[in-house]
C-alpha cells in the first residue's frame, strides 16, 4: 500500500521599503532658505521623503483572507508619521489589493486575497528619517524584508540563460 503525501504550498512574503528625498537641508548649500514643502494640514515640512512600500507574494501559493489570524491585518511602521498615502498599486492587475490605511505611524494591510506572485505598491508621504518595522500574525506565511532591485536581477539573469 502507497502512501500519498502532500506538501502545502510554501507561501511568503517579501516587504521593501524604499525612501526618497525629496530635497535635503543642507545649510551649506543655502537650499533650505529657499525651499520648503508643505502639507495643507501639516504644514511646512522638516524632512520630506516620498516612502514606497512594496509588498510582493513571493511564495508558491496565494496567502488567503483566512490566513490572518483574528482578522488582525500586517502592520507597516515606518517609524516616522504617515502624512499621506499618495498611492496604492497593483503590478499585475487593475485591482488594488487588500484594504489598506494609515494611522499615524503605520500603514495596515488586509486582511484580504494577495495572490500567487502578488506584487503591491503603497506610496506614502512621511517626514522623517524612515526606518521600516514589520508586524504581522499570518499563519504559515514568511514573512521578510527583501531587496527587490536584487530579486528583480536575479530573475533578469535567470530568463535570460
Amino acid at each position: 500500500m502507497a502512501t500519498i503525501r502532500t506538501i502545502p504550498p510554501k507561501r511568503r512574503l517579501g516587504i521593501e521599503m524604499t525612501p526618497t528625498r525629496l530635497f535635503t537641508r543642507d545649510k551649506a548649500s543655502g537650499a533650505a532658505d529657499r525651499l520648503s514643502i508643505s502639507h495643507a494640514t501639516f504644514g511646512v515640512l522638516a524632512d520630506p521623503t516620498v516612502v514606497r512600500l512594496s509588498i510582493r507574494n513571493t511564495g508558491r501559493a496565494a496567502i488567503s483572507s483566512a490566513l490572518y489570524d483574528r482578522d488582525t491585518s500586517i502592520k507597516l511602521h515606518p517609524g516616522v508619521k504617515i502624512l499621506e498615502l499618495l498611492e496604492a498599486s497593483n503590478a499585475l492587475t487593475t485591482q488594488v489589493g487588500p484594504p489598506a490605511e494609515i494611522a499615524d505611524e503605520i500603514l495596515s494591510v488586509g486582511p484580504g486575497l494577495i495572490g500567487q506572485q502578488e506584487w503591491l505598491t503603497y506610496e506614502l508621504l512621511v517626514d522623517g528619517d524612515p526606518h521600516l518595522t514589520i508586524e504581522h500574525s499570518l499563519i504559515d506565511v514568511e514573512v521578510e524584508e527583501i531587496d527587490l532591485a536584487q530579486e528583480r536581477l536575479a530573475v533578469t539573469i535567470g530568463a535570460s540563460r
